[in-house]
């Protein structure tokens, strides 16, 4: 847990917690007293490590997630948000502020370090990656059958149309035949 500021004066945090949401309106204050506040509503833990920058926090927010308000009063920092699994669903159990010094290092070291593989690992690799190549087959192949039946579909389509179309001309053909007759017959 943070220590105690014994000789500062507390600057302005105001935390609250409704149905809604969580409100929180800070200005110049410490990261460690934010966090605090946060904490003491919430019940998480809060670690930071040494060496960690701490300019004054300016926030104002109103009625957001606990997650949007950690990640808003944290942005351009490293950290960590820890989650525990209670009846609710999931709430937070810690925030662990790091130092950018050692985040940086930790990240050169595993660029740094050679990724070797066991021959089951491996076995693992190839057998995912023929896995997804397969599913991918299969979608594809799904893909153009489903475009083949809208093309016969549609083909039927113009077909059952092109013989009605006949159909309709053949009977319009056929009514016109006793009315070419009469005409006929009257020339006659």
């Amino acid at each position: 847990m943070l220590g105690a500021w014994a000789g500062r004066a507390a600057a302005s945090v105001t935390v609250e917690r409704s149905e809604q949401g969580w409100s929180i309106a800070a200005e110049g204050a410490r990261l460690e007293e934010v966090l605090e506040a946060l904490a003491a509503k919430e019940g998480f833990d809060v670690q930071m490590q040494l060496g960690i920058e701490r300019p004054p926090v300016d926030v104002h927010l109103s009625n957001v997630p606990l997650d949007t308000v950690l990640r808003r009063v944290l942005r351009r920092r490293s950290y960590t948000i820890s989650y525990e699994e209670t009846e609710d669903g999931l709430s937070v159990s810690r925030v662990t502020v790091l130092s950018p010094q050692a985040a940086t290092v930790e990240a050169q070291d595993q660029r740094k370090r050679p990724v070797a593989m066991t021959a089951a690992q491996r076995a693992a690799a190839a057998r995912a990656a023929e896995e997804a190549r397969l599913r991918a087959e299969a979608q594809r192949k799904a893909r153009e059958r489903l475009e083949h039946q809208r093309r016969l579909r549609a083909e039927r389509l113009e077909r059952v149309r092109e013989a009605r179309r006949r159909a309709q001309e053949r009977q319009a053909a056929a009514a016109q035949v006793p009315l070419r007759r009469a005409l006929w017959l009257r020339g006659q």
